[in-house]
């Protein structure tokens, strides 16, 4: 849809496997998603994030960026796949309305989420979403530098709005063919 915000949403290398498991690398083992996690299966997903800005709504797409090795980062961090935003969610009333709201679609255990509720109460922000499409190319860091959609020092930012002409080639250099 044409008409809709699109976003990127950065996630951990050790969260993203999990969460996405349709958007692993081939550098990944996926023998470590063998058993029957709830969240791995969800269709509605959760994502956590107390980042202070989030302007996604339900209805907006969201671009999966994993976030590389520290190292390696220029090709280690890659664009896997889009998603869609089915509901935003903040101003928990509670620690069981929190709770419930993330119940078996996050990645992280009920130890996580308690801290998380303890120390970020007042910037929690649940966005709710539908895993669309893991991407046969994953365009890296270095394509999003040279192509300005990121700058030259930094990386894809929580909910850093793109344009229709930088989502356009994130989608053109996801679905090159006979490249890798």
């Amino acid at each position: 849809n044409p008409h809709c915000n699109k976003f990127f949403l950065p996630i951990k290398p050790q969260y993203h496997k999990t969460l996405l498991p349709d958007a692993i690398l081939n550098t990944e083992n996926a023998t470590d998603l063998l058993g029957n996690i709830a969240h791995r299966y969800a269709l509605r997903k959760i994502y956590i994030s107390c980042a202070f800005r989030c302007d996604a709504k339900p209805g907006d797409l969201l671009v999966f960026y994993r976030m590389g090795d520290k190292d390696r980062k220029n090709f280690s961090s890659v664009v896997t796949g889009t998603g869609i935003v089915s509901k935003i969610k903040k101003g928990f009333s509670s620690w069981n309305d929190f709770a419930n709201s993330c119940q078996n679609r996050t990645v992280f255990p009920l130890s996580q989420l308690q801290w998380l509720w303890n120390n970020r109460r007042e910037q929690l922000i649940l966005v709710e979403f539908l895993f669309l499409e893991a991407f046969p190319k994953r365009p890296t860091l270095d394509f999003l530098r040279r192509e300005t959609i990121c700058g030259p020092k930094e990386g894809a930012r929580p909910f850093q709005p793109l344009n229709d002409e930088q989502f356009g080639k994130i989608i053109a250099e996801a679905h090159k063919l006979g490249e890798s």
